[in-house]
């Protein structure tokens, strides 16, 4: 019984601080696509909170059961589906690309993490800003 109750705890704790991310920066989970440089801006912001929260509260439970792992793969999705206008949403998703790569550690690992796929994300968009047909496949 105990154990259930620490369970039912936890859950609802991560509900919260899940909840808090999103308050934070002032974006609802479940963003539609995002359209402009200012929604990308309030995704990456969401991104980088959600981000730090699962690393400093989150993976103690399955990823299907942990509402910290379901923001912050709802923010990566979010930032996959972004089309910057500008090079203001460029550099966001930039440097949450940069935060990922960073993960825990001082050292960059972009091979596993979002951080390599938004690269190639950022070289497209780069290309289809300066009006250059064809996206590079990654």
């Amino acid at each position: 019984m105990a154990e259930d109750q620490d369970t039912r705890t936890q859950t609802t704790r991560r509900g919260a601080l899940a909840a808090l991310a999103f308050a934070s920066v002032g974006v609802a989970p479940g963003l539609a696509t995002p359209v402009t440089d200012a929604d990308i801006l309030r995704i990456c912001a969401r991104h980088a909170v959600t981000l730090s929260a699962y690393q400093r509260d989150g993976g103690k439970l399955e990823a299907e059961e942990c509402p910290l792992w379901a923001a912050y793969q709802e923010s990566i999705d979010a930032i996959d589906a972004a089309r910057p206008q500008s090079m203001t949403g460029i550099l966001a998703i930039a440097r949450a690309a940069k935060l990922e790569a960073l993960g825990l550690g001082d050292d960059e690992d972009p091979a596993n993490c979002p951080a390599a796929d938004w690269g190639w994300k950022i070289v497209n968009d780069l290309i289809r800003l300066a009006g250059e047909p064809g996206e590079v496949a990654a």
